[in-house]
């Protein structure tokens, strides 16, 4: 499995943090999987 490091401020907000590891795994946001009704 691939690492990757990410340096991030530490006062980073949660908001900002969650767009810097989506970019850098290169996530798209969406989910695999669609509930079941």
């Amino acid at each position: 499995m691939p690492m990757r490091h990410i340096e991030v401020p530490l006062k980073i907000r949660l908001g900002r943090l969650h767009e810097v590891i989506q970019a850098a795994m290169g996530w798209a946001g969406t989910h695999l999987r669609v509930p079941r009704r």
